[in-house]
């Protein structure tokens, strides 16, 4: 914090107030993360893949067009991590949230994006280790699992991930390569992610499965959106953390 502090700049601290008084949601700098989309294609592939994952989304408007019952409202929020700390790779925190409730996430993981070829990336899932305190809310800090270390992590099973394909309009499609182990019930122990994805938001293909890779439960198109500056402000504006 005190690198904040020693700015002679009168809104950075106020900002950094803010922060401290728990209206942690209205971080400029979080906001502003999550709300920037991708700009034009960047010659850095990995960049601008890992830009696509990092926002905040919502599939309200799918799950309202649907006749689903299984279909239920969800938000996303997806962040940058580590790019500091391990220069020249690509990590993302994505976590999955019950609407308008933050306290804790559906599911969440660790991902690293990782160069296959030119135009193909491979996106492998980790979770964090049993014992490992993170604490609430570390998703929505200026530098979220600054202090989460590499070994704090494991890969959800053996060959876990997803390739990312760029696609002939300018979109990439998300294709399983191996199912991830995520033991989320205790019926359901893997899943599969298959997506398309642009700057709009990401359009998702799941399955979970059981202990033997049969398909329990398929969600099909379910498209999650994401939310601009406007809107994000407006939804945080009456929420305290």
């Amino acid at each position: 914090m005190s690198k904040f502090i020693s700015l002679p700049n009168l809104l950075v601290i106020l900002v950094l107030l803010t922060f401290v008084s728990c209206s942690t949601t209205k971080s400029t700098v979080y906001i502003d993360e999550l709300t920037q989309k991708p700009k034009k294609e960047s010659n850095n592939r990995l960049e601008e893949i890992t830009n696509l994952w990092v926002g905040h989304f919502s599939n309200k408007d799918f799950v309202e067009k649907s006749n689903n019952e299984m279909n239920v409202e969800q938000e996303i929020i997806g962040r940058r991590i580590w790019a500091e700390n391990r220069i020249g790779e690509y990590w993302v925190y994505l976590g999955w949230f019950q609407t308008n409730y933050y306290e804790s996430a559906l599911s969440s993981n660790i991902s690293q994006i990782v160069r296959i070829s030119p135009d193909t990336a491979l996106i492998v899932s980790y979770r964090i280790k049993d014992g490992i305190d993170i604490g609430k809310y570390e998703w929505i800090k200026d530098k979220p699992f600054h202090n989460l270390k590499r070994n704090d992590i494991e890969i959800c099973g053996e060959g876990c991930g997803s390739y990312i394909v760029k696609s002939k309009d300018g979109a990439y499609d998300v294709i399983t390569k191996t199912p991830c182990y995520s033991p989320i019930s205790d019926q359901l122990k893997y899943y599969t992610l298959d997506a398309k994805m642009n700057k709009e938001g990401i359009i998702f293909d799941t399955k979970f499965l059981d202990d033997k890779f049969n398909t329990l439960v398929h969600y099909t198109d379910n498209a999650f959106l994401r939310f601009n500056k406007k809107e994000l402000e407006y939804k945080y504006k009456d929420i305290s953390l």
